[in-house]
C-alpha cells in the first residue's frame, strides 16, 4: 500500500493534511489548484460539523471542485432578456447571474487552494474568496495567483463553500430562533476559515460583527465588494417564509415542524425553496432568505453592532459598484407613477414608517430620467427606485460602516464606475468583478488574452494584491495614490473603464442616504 501511495504522489502535486494525501493538479507552470477538499459536514438546517480528521495514509483526489450548496433557481425578470441582443449585456449576465450549471448537494462544505510553487522556507499571504449568491467555481483564484508572481508579491488563494443565502443557509423563524440553528450559512464560513486558520461582502462584514469583533486570529484584514452590514433585523421577520415552506412541504400540523424539514424529501424540499421569493421577484432586496438576529451569531442588529464597537479592528478595503440597484429595480419596472412607488416603497420596505416620513424619503430621492429609446421600457420611476433600494441595502450601509469605523482602523474605499455608459444598468451591481475574476466559463477562448490586459490595466486586482500582502492597497505604478478613508475627509478611489483613477469626496446623495440609514435603523428588514 505504501508504494502505491509513493507512486501516486510522486507523479502528482499533493499535499499532506493530517496523515492523508490530496492529490492536485498543475495550473500551468508555477501554480497548482487543490480543489474539493472537505473541511466539514453540513447537516440539513442544523450547524455544521467540523471534519474527523482524514484517514491516516488515505489519498484522496484534489482535482476537480466539489458540488456546490443547493441554491434557489433564479429566473430573471422579462425586462432584462430583452437587453440580450447586446452581446456585453449578456455575456456579463452570464458572468454574475447565470442559473447553477454544475452539481449540487447538500453534503457541500469544500474549499478550493490556487497555490504559486512555494520556496524551501517561503509562507504566503492567504486570501479567503467568500462568493455571493452564485456557485464557488465561477470564480477560479488562479488569475489573480499567476498575477500576483508577475509583481512579485505571491498569495495563496483560497475560494469556500457554504450553504449561502437561500432557506438551506439562512432559515428564519421562531422555530429557528428556538432550536439555536439560525445563520448556518455565517456559521459554515466560521467554521472554514477554523479549518484552514487563515464574501459575499455582507458576510464578510458579518464576519467582522460576530463575537464581540473578536476575529479569533481567524483573519487579519477585509477587503468588501458591495457588502456592509446590512439593515436587517430579527429572525422573527422571516417567519412568513418558514411558514409558507412548511406548507409547500407538507409539513405544517407538526409538533415539530423543523424536523420534519429536516427529513422531508431533498427534491420536494427543493421545489418549495425554489417557489419563495428571490432578488429577481418583485419584493426584490426585501429578500426571504438572509442573515438576521438570531442571538448567537447576531446578537443584534448589524448596524447596532457597528454603533457599539462590536467590529474586529482590522484593516479593511470597503467600496459599491455606481448603479447597485439597477439589476434589482428591474423586477418592479412595471411601476410608472409616483403613487405606485409610493405604495412599493411603503408596503415592501417599510411599512411601519409614517406617511410623513415616506413623503420625506420620496423628495430626496426624485423620478431619475431615462434616456432615448430606454424609455420604451422602463419609466422615470425605474431610476428612482433604483437609487433608492441601492441605497438602502449597498451603499449607505457602506458609508454608515465606515462613517463609525475608519477613524479607528485603517480603511480604503472604492467606487466603481466600470461599464457605467451600459444602457439602462450601468455600473451594476456585480460589475465590478470582471476586475478580480476576469474569466468564466461562458468566456470565449480567443477572448480571454484580451480580458486579462484590460483587467491589469484596470489596475484593481494589483491594489488588491498589494493590500492582502501588507494591509495596504498602494501599489507602486499603479495611477493615483489611494488615500485613507476617514470620517471627516471621506476621499474613496475611482475606477473607470480603463487605467485611470480619480479621488473624489465620498459625499453623493448624502442627505438621502442619511434619512435612509436613520429608517433602516428605526425599520429593520
Amino acid at each position: 500500500m505504501f508504494g502505491v501511495i509513493r507512486d501516486a504522489v510522486e507523479q502528482t502535486p499533493y499535499v499532506a493534511l493530517d496523515d492523508a494525501f490530496f492529490l492536485g493538479r498543475p495550473a500551468g507552470p508555477s501554480i497548482t489548484k487543490y480543489l474539493g477538499i472537505p473541511y466539514g459536514g453540513a447537516p440539513r438546517f442544523g450547524a455544521p460539523v467540523l471534519v474527523e480528521p482524514y484517514a491516516a495514509g488515505a489519498v484522496r483526489d484534489a482535482t476537480a471542485f466539489g458540488p456546490a450548496c443547493p441554491q434557489q433557481a433564479i429566473k430573471p425578470p422579462s425586462i432584462f432578456l430583452l437587453q440580450m441582443w447586446y452581446d456585453i449585456v449578456a455575456r456579463i449576465a452570464r458572468l454574475i447571474y447565470a442559473p447553477p450549471s454544475g452539481a449540487e448537494a447538500e453534503d457541500c462544505l469544500f474549499v478550493n487552494v490556487v497555490k504559486p510553487e512555494k520556496n524551501s522556507g517561503e509562507a504566503f499571504p492567504v486570501v479567503v474568496w467568500i462568493h455571493g449568491e452564485d456557485e464557488p467555481f465561477r470564480y477560479d483564484g488562479t488569475f489573480i495567483v499567476q498575477r500576483s508572481i508577475e509583481i512579485e508579491r505571491p498569495i495563496l488563494f483560497v475560494s469556500i463553500n457554504y450553504r449561502i443565502c437561500t432557506a438551506y443557509g439562512f432559515l428564519a423563524g421562531k422555530e429557528v430562533k428556538t432550536a439555536g440553528v439560525g445563520n448556518i450559512g455565517l456559521r459554515d464560513q466560521r467554521l472554514a476559515l477554523r479549518w484552514g486558520e487563515s464574501s459575499g461582502a455582507i458576510s464578510v462584514a458579518l464576519q467582522m460583527a460576530t463575537n464581540h469583533g473578536d476575529s479569533e486570529g481567524l483573519f487579519r484584514g477585509a477587503i468588501m465588494q458591495s457588502g456592509a452590514p446590512i439593515p436587517v433585523g430579527p429572525i422573527e421577520h422571516g417567519q412568513r417564509y418558514y411558514d409558507a415552506l412548511v406548507h409547500d412541504v407538507g409539513c405544517h400540523g407538526r409538533v415539530d415542524t423543523l424536523e420534519c424539514l429536516r427529513n422531508v424529501d431533498f427534491g420536494t424540499l427543493r421545489q418549495a425553496v425554489d417557489r419563495s421569493p428571490s432578488f429577481f421577484s418583485y419584493q426584490s432586496l426585501n429578500l426571504a432568505w438572509v442573515p438576521r438576529v438570531d442571538g448567537v451569531f447576531l446578537v443584534d442588529t448589524p448596524q447596532k453592532l457597528v454603533m457599539s464597537g462590536s467590529i474586529a479592528n482590522i484593516p479593511m478595503i470597503s467600496g459599491s459598484c455606481y448603479d447597485e440597484g439597477t439589476v434589482f429595480a428591474l423586477s418592479s419596472s412595471n411601476i410608472t407613477t409616483e403613487n405606485q412607488t409610493r405604495e412599493y416603497i411603503t408596503t415592501n420596505y417599510m411599512p411601519a414608517a409614517t406617511q410623513t416620513e415616506i413623503d420625506e424619503l420620496l423628495e430626496l430621492y426624485p423620478q431619475g430620467e431615462v434616456p432615448g429609446w430606454i424609455s420604451l421600457f422602463v419609466s422615470p420611476q425605474f431610476a428612482r427606485i433604483a437609487d433608492l433600494q441601492g441605497d438602502l441595502v449597498f451603499q449607505a450601509p457602506r458609508r454608515f460602516f465606515l462613517k463609525y469605523r475608519s477613524d479607528l482602523q485603517p480603511t480604503w474605499a472604492f467606487l466603481s464606475k466600470r461599464y457605467k455608459s451600459l444602457p439602462l444598468l450601468g455600473a451594476f451591481h456585480g460589475s465590478d468583478l470582471s476586475t478580480v475574476f476576469p474569466f468564466h466559463p461562458s468566456v470565449r477562448e480567443t477572448d480571454t488574452g484580451r480580458i486579462a490586459d484590460a483587467a491589469i490595466r484596470d489596475g484593481f486586482v494589483d491594489h488588491v494584491i498589494h493590500f492582502i500582502n501588507d494591509l495596504d492597497p498602494n501599489a507602486p505604478g499603479k495611477g493615483e495614490a489611494w488615500p485613507l478613508y476617514t470620517s471627516w475627509k471621506r476621499r474613496m478611489l475611482v475606477f473607470r473603464d480603463g487605467p485611470e483613477t480619480s479621488v473624489i469626496r465620498d459625499d453623493y446623495r448624502s442627505d438621502a442616504m442619511e434619512v435612509i440609514t436613520n429608517l433602516s435603523l428605526k425599520y429593520p428588514l
